[in-house]
């Protein structure tokens, strides 16, 4: 049974850590396809080692898009 985001794409900024990194990791879990932008490669490496790579993380700065 899919959750209420079922087929819906999330960007997350500062996904990394913190309210950020739940937020990703509740979409997840209730169907979405969800990218991650933060500042520090660590961080994504973690979270999406958390999560088995169903989180995409992308390196980078809000602030230079």
């Amino acid at each position: 049974m899919g959750g209420w985001l079922e087929g819906r794409t999330a960007l997350i900024t500062g996904g990394g850590s913190g309210l950020g990194a739940a937020i990703a990791e509740r979409f997840v879990a209730e169907g979405a396809q969800v990218a991650i932008l933060d500042k520090s490669a660590e961080k994504i490496a973690e979270i999406t080692e958390r999560s088995k790579g169903a989180i995409t993380g992308i390196a980078g700065d809000v602030r230079n898009l």
